[in-house]
C-alpha cells in the first residue's frame, strides 16, 4: 500500500491503482483498518479491495448496504482453530461431540428404554440407532454420550 502511495507521490501526473485483498484473518484488521481509514493519501491513488475467502483464515460475512468501507472488510465470521483442523482433515464440526452443548436433559428413563430395546441416540447427530451402529468401546466407556461409528468415521 505504501509503494503505491510513494509512486504517486513521485509522479503527481499518473494515476495509481492499487490493489489490496482482505482475507478473513483477523490477524490483519488493525492493518486493513489502518489503510481503509488513512486520510493524507494522495489525489491521484485509487484503491480496489478484494475481500478473499481464504479456507484457513475464514469467511466473510455477505455485505450490507448500510455498512461502510471498513465494517465490510472487517465483517467476518468468528471460526474456532478446531474447526479449522477438522476442516482440513475432511471432517464436518457437527461430528464432533463438544461436552457444553450435548444435551443432559433427557429423562433418565427414556435412555433406559431405548437400551433394553437395542436402541441408542447418537450423541453427535442426536439420531437414534441400533446398539450395533455404536463400537463397544463407545457403548462401554461413553455411555449417553457415544457417537455412532458413522459420525466418528465421517
Amino acid at each position: 500500500a505504501s509503494i503505491g502511495e510513494h509512486r504517486a507521490k513521485a509522479r503527481p501526473n499518473e494515476t495509481v491503482i492499487r490493489v489490496l485483498r482482505a482475507t478473513a484473518n483477523e490477524s490483519w484488521a488493525d492493518t486493513i483498518r489502518r489503510i481503509a481509514t488513512k486520510q493524507d493519501v494522495p489525489d491521484n491513488v485509487y484503491t480496489l479491495w478484494i475481500r478473499e475467502e481464504v479456507p484457513l483464515c475464514g469467511r466473510f460475512n455477505p455485505p450490507r448496504e448500510q455498512q461502510s468501507l471498513v465494517e465490510k472488510l472487517l465483517d467476518r465470521e468468528r471460526i474456532s482453530h478446531t474447526d479449522l483442523l477438522l476442516r482440513a482433515l475432511g471432517k464436518t464440526p457437527a461430528n464432533i461431540l463438544h461436552p457444553r452443548e450435548a444435551s443432559f436433559e433427557e429423562d433418565e428413563e427414556d435412555q433406559q428404554v431405548d437400551r433394553s430395546l437395542g436402541f441408542m441416540k447418537c450423541a453427535s447427530c442426536s439420531v437414534r440407532k441400533s446398539r450395533a451402529s455404536f463400537s463397544k468401546n463407545q457403548r462401554r466407556t461413553k455411555g449417553a454420550l457415544a457417537r455412532c461409528k458413522e459420525c466418528i468415521h465421517g
